[in-house]
């Protein structure tokens, strides 16, 4: 399949990338999503299969380093990947490789890792602040205190078993449980804004 250019040939502006995108994971893909130039490509890829994309990249869009964002879609559960490494006009890969397993993502066909880890931003969004953070001592690695946020660092595999940290404001207790998809195991980070009487949310309101 190609697409950004599917007459068969590539402008002289344009780099091509080859992307040979392998479903290891027991469910369907049932879709791709590519960020650049907002196409979507809506095609199951069933367990064990590849599905092969030829993208053209205009040279404007890697004038600078950085890589391309692609999003695989199984029912309600999404994993994000990237590609196209590149600086300054120079494409690290003409052919990558995107494995999908049923935790996450891996650029070579191997299992992804779990993680050891998974950081948590607290964002207060509070008139009067955080008086403080309470979680057992076992689960906290790492605790950073900024003007603008907390990034506390817990242990992935006990925070799992009990995603809960409780939050003092103005000296009353208030339970913030983390909703994360503990089964993706390429992400491991939380971003939480905390509001007035116990209000978080991963968005900001």
């Amino acid at each position: 399949m190609c697409f950004f250019s599917c007459n068969g040939q590539t402008r002289s502006d344009a780099k091509t990338i080859t992307l040979y995108i392998t479903n290891r994971s027991s469910v369907p893909i049932d879709s791709l999503f590519f960020p650049y130039r907002q196409i979507t490509i809506k095609e199951n890829i069933e367990t064990g299969k590849t599905l092969i994309v030829k993208v053209d990249i205009d040279k404007r869009d890697i004038n600078t380093d950085g890589a391309f964002p692609v999003f695989l879609y199984q029912k309600e559960r999404t994993f994000r990947g990237r590609f196209g490494f590149h600086d300054w006009e120079v494409v690290a890969k003409n052919e990558e490789h995107i494995y999908l397993f049923n935790k996450g993502i891996n650029y070579k066909d191997e299992k992804p890792k779990k993680p050891t880890e998974i950081n948590l931003l607290l964002i207060p969004k509070t008139s009067s602040g955080i008086d403080s953070i309470e979680i057992d001592s076992s689960i906290l690695k790492k605790k950073v205190v900024q003007t603008n946020y907390i990034e506390l660092t817990l242990d992935f595999t006990l925070f799992e078993k009990n995603p809960e940290v409780k939050i003092y404001q103005n000296g009353n207790p208030y339970v913030l449980r983390i909703d994360h998809d503990w089964d993706n195991w390429n992400y491991n980070q939380e971003f939480i804004y905390v509001y007035d009487n116990g209000i978080f949310s991963k968005k900001e309101i």
